[in-house]
C-alpha cells in the first residue's frame, strides 16, 4: 500500500477517468487499454508524466512514486 492515501475527492475524480479501472484510498489500477497505450508512447520517447496529463490523469495527484512505479511496471 502506498504511503500517500487518496482523499474521497481524489478517488471520485480518478474514478471518472475511463483509463482507471479501480481506485481505493491506497491503490489505483489502470485499464489494460491505458497500459498498452502508455507503454507504446513511453517507448517512443514521451515522458510518463506527459502521458498521464494527455489522458487526463493528474500526475501530481498520483505522486512521483506512483508515476515512477507505473513506468517501471510497464517494462
Amino acid at each position: 500500500m502506498a504511503k500517500k492515501l487518496f482523499s474521497t475527492k481524489e478517488i471520485a475524480e480518478l474514478s471518472q477517468s475511463p483509463y482507471v479501472a479501480k481506485v481505493t484510498p491506497g491503490q489505483i489500477t489502470y485499464t489494460p487499454e491505458f497500459k498498452r497505450t502508455a507503454y507504446e508512447k513511453h517507448c517512443s520517447g514521451i515522458p510518463m508524466r506527459e502521458i498521464f496529463i494527455e489522458y487526463g490523469i493528474d500526475p501530481d495527484m498520483l505522486g512521483k512514486i506512483r508515476v515512477w512505479t507505473f513506468c517501471q511496471s510497464l517494462r
